[in-house]
Formats: structure tokens, sequence, C-alpha cells
């Protein structure tokens, strides 16, 4: 965030040395960074608009700030507390203390929440019958295996985007009983004490991970390297791997030729999937966290609730 010190009013009277910023800056993943930059700059751009000092804040100035953007209904409450957290981090980086703390704050905050409500519009879980939907649209060129590839290992996996396309070649270990891939760093594990995580061989071979991903490596010819990569419109397999944003844009259009709606699809779903269809299937709670890699069970839980929402439903048994 080294945008953040070239709007300091004053110098720090011990400045952060370079190798302190450089683990400073190291102990947030690289898109929490570039979210917690954007954040900053818009915030900047807010105060310089109302001549209003930016570093530090005074919470009057961050106050009006969300209340301005709930007024305009250009923020959802997450967006809102993002922007908060994205101030805070600033403010704490240059020596400052946060005044998105500050009780005013989170007065007007509380106003916001009881306002606008903080129900999130979640993207629908790609489940085993949806993902099957998806999966059936899908050619054998390279392009199609790619992508039953990405959905079927994403699926199985539950892996989060940026945990899908970040996996190497070397990171998957082929066994006789499937696969074992190894997850080196997570959103929930910056410090990189890695998770192995076991792909069973599937019941058919059309919906079968472990095979999708040899056929999309022999047939890409890749041994090394990313595992994901992009095909040009030539059929052409890219060196490097795919990004966050495709994982989406895959999903998306593969619930689109299954004649679902896309607009309802993200890269999460296939992750909200595996977690949905398990919870249905009867599995428990920890081997539903054992393969997301949840460290509480508070998401989990909702999975659960939601696979559980027609068991048990009392107007089943009212006679209608």
């Amino acid at each position: 965030m080294d945008e953040i010190t070239k709007h300091e009013p004053q110098r720090l009277a011990r400045p952060l040395s370079e190798v302190a910023r450089k683990y400073a800056k190291g102990s947030k993943a690289e898109s929490t960074l570039k979210g917690y930059r954007t954040d900053w700059q818009h915030f900047l751009a807010w105060c310089a608009a109302q001549g209003r000092m930016a570093l530090p804040a005074d919470p009057t100035t961050v106050a009006d700030y969300v209340a301005t953007l709930a007024d305009e209904g250009s923020c959802k409450v997450s967006t809102l507390e993002h922007r908060l957290a994205s101030i805070s981090q600033a403010h704490q980086l240059a020596g400052y203390d946060s005044p998105s703390k500050a009780s005013l704050v989170r007065t007007v905050m509380k106003g916001i929440r009881r306002d606008l409500g903080v129900a999130q519009t979640k993207k629908t879980a790609a489940t085993t019958e949806v993902l099957r939907l998806m999966l059936e649209e899908l050619g054998e060129d390279l392009l199609g295996k790619r992508d039953r590839a990405l959905l079927l290992v994403g699926f199985a996996g539950a892996f989060r985007r940026s945990e899908l396309v970040g996996l190497d070649v070397a990171d998957v270990a082929f066994v006789p009983q499937g696969m074992v891939i190894t997850l080196r760093k997570s959103k929930t594990d910056q410090e990189g004490q890695g998770q192995k995580k076991a792909i069973p061989y599937g019941t058919s071979a059309a919906t079968c991970p472990v095979r999708a991903l040899k056929a999309w490596l022999k047939a890409a010819k890749i041994d090394e390297g990313p595992l994901l990569r992009g095909v040009d419109r030539w059929g052409n397999v890219q060196k490097r791997g795919l990004s966050d944003k495709a994982v989406a844009l895959v999903v998306k259009r593969c619930a689109e030729a299954a004649g679902l709606d896309p607009a309802e699809f993200a890269g999460h779903s296939l992750r909200a999937g595996l977690a949905t269809s398990a919870a249905l299937a009867g599995a428990a709670e920890w081997e539903i966290m054992r393969q997301t890699g949840h460290r509480t069970s508070e998401m989990v839980q909702k999975y659960i609730r939601e696979a559980d929402l027609f068991k048990g439903n009392v107007a089943g048994k009212v006679g209608l």
C-alpha cells in the first residue's frame, strides 16, 4: 500500500524500514492488498472533492463518507464494511489510530445496517445435479477438456477461485485411489503451512475429476507449470495460468450453455456446490470442513441448514 504514505500530512517519528514494510505487506494476500488499494484511492478522491483530510482522517469524515455512499445507494453494507477495513489498514500502516473504530463511525454503521439490511445476495450453488447439466454441454476439444477439468476439480476439491488457478502440476500426485492435491497457500492459510486434499475417482467416467484432469493435461501436453491455462481461439494452450476471474467466466458460460441463468452463478458456486451436495448426502460437518478447509463451522452450518430446508418441514405434514 505504497500509495498510503504519499498522503501523510507529516513524517512519522519512526517510519517503517523497507524490510519491515515488506513483511507487513506480505502478511496479506495480494488480492486483499489490491482491494485495500482500490478502496483507499476511492476514499482519497472523496476527501479531495470534499476538502477533507484523508490521513489522518477525523472520525466525522469517515462517518460522513459511509453515510454518503449509503444514501446514494451505490454500496452494499458488505462493501462499506470493506471500505472501513481498508481505511483502518491505511491508518495503522501509517502509524495512526484507526478512525473506523471510533464510536461515532460504529453508531452510523449500525444505523446503515438497520436501514439497508445485511442479507447478502448469494450465488447459486452448483450442486451435483447442476454440475452434470453443465458438463453435458462441453465438447471434446481442448477448451471443453479444460473446462471439464476446471469444473470437476474445482467442485470436488471445494477450491476457492484463487486456490484453483494457483495450482501447479507439481501440486498434484496421482495415486491408486485418485489424486492428492497440495494447496500450498490459501485465504485461511496465509503462512503457507499447506493443506492436502484427496480427490477420489468418480463413479462415472463422464463426471470423474481425476480422469478429467488427466485428459486435459495429456491433450494440452502440460507436464509442468500452471495446471489450468487459457486456450486461444485457434486452440493454442497458453503458458500462463488462468486468472481467478476466468473461473467465474467459465462457470457462467457453462451455466448459460446448460440453459441456466448465468447471473445466478459465479466461481464460488463450485465450492458452495460441493458443500451443499455433501450436506444433502448426509456428510458430517467435520467431513465437509476437512474438504473445504473452513476453520470454523459457521459457514458450513449455513450450507447444512439450506440443504435441510425440506427435511422435516411442517408444511409437508399438514395434508396440502
